[in-house]
């Protein structure tokens, strides 16, 4: 995935925008449909931290887990039924985009790793090893254009590293 999105510089970003939102809406619905009783562990942690990831976004009435599926969804649909009309908010959804394939990506990773098989373990490794890649990497230029989202009062936290500097994920491409 890293590696594709990085080589093909063309690739429509609202596409690409629009398949992860769809998967991270996938995973959301699965879970909804589980519940916290029957969903394992691994999946609902992560659930969990994305939907204290979107805070106010998807407000207090209902169920939270259902409201994050309907938000991703609604991002997907409309990015794949209206592209044009996100133009002007595509650098923001691209670094939503990415922080919201990552998270699918970590559950399917911890998934894997509580299942207990050899082959399981091994792909849960693969995993791990995309998300390191430099590709997918968050910077802390990147998840500025997200600031407008963060709760009154909470500053991101501070990288002390000039380490991610260096890094050309595919969503600074233009």
């Amino acid at each position: 995935i890293a590696d594709a999105l990085a080589k093909d510089k063309d690739l429509a970003q609202h596409k690409v925008c629009r398949a992860c939102f769809a998967a991270v809406a996938t995973m959301l619905d699965l879970a909804a449909a589980l519940r916290q009783e029957r969903c394992p562990l691994p999946l609902w942690t992560q659930v969990q931290a994305i939907v204290m990831g979107l805070g106010q976004q998807i407000g207090d009435k209902g169920d939270p887990v259902l409201s994050a599926w309907m938000l991703y969804d609604s991002y997907a649909r409309g990015l794949a039924d209206r592209p044009t009309v996100y133009e002007g908010k595509l650098r923001k959804m691209r670094i939503a985009a990415l922080l919201a394939l990552r998270d699918a990506l970590a559950a399917s990773a911890a998934l894997l790793e509580d299942s207990s098989t050899f082959a399981d373990a091994c792909v849960a490794q693969r995993v791990d090893a995309i998300l390191e890649s430099n590709h997918l990497k968050v910077c802390r230029d990147d998840v500025a254009a997200l600031r407008d989202f963060y709760p009154k009062g909470v500053a991101p936290a501070e990288v002390e590293s000039d380490e991610d500097d260096i890094i050309e994920p595919w969503h600074r491409f233009s």
